[in-house]
């Protein structure tokens, strides 16, 4: 049982699209959520002294271990349906045989609060 190029094809492709899902989400969500707590602490003189570079390199870290922990979550669940991660009222709504994470809901806003 040989792998025709057509499902070949459609393979590579599912393997690129999540290659670029993860590289991006990666870059954006994690390192982007503690890099802007890092430089909004420098520009708001946070960092000024060695006990506030300190305290806000610990809140970087945190805050990069929330987001890695949120990435994980979702590329988890990207894998498993390949698709993205749906709010919890559109997953009561439209399938209820998948049980709707009600952390999914607070992973959301949080990730909007803070990236934005």
């Amino acid at each position: 049982s040989s792998t025709s190029p057509p499902s070949l094809i459609a393979s590579i492709a599912t393997i690129a699209s999540y290659l670029q899902l993860i590289f991006t989400k990666f870059l954006l969500e994690v390192m982007g959520a503690s890099g802007a707590i890092w430089g909004c602490s420098d520009i708001l003189s946070l960092r000024d002294t060695t006990d506030g570079t300190t305290r806000m390199r610990s809140t970087a870290i945190l805050l990069g271990g929330i987001f890695l922990v949120r990435y994980w979550w979702q590329m988890k669940y990207w894998w498993q349906f390949e698709r993205e991660y749906l709010l919890i009222h559109n997953l009561q709504q439209h399938n209820r045989q998948r049980p709707a994470h009600r952390c999914a809901c607070f992973q959301s806003h949080a990730s909007n609060f803070f990236l934005q």
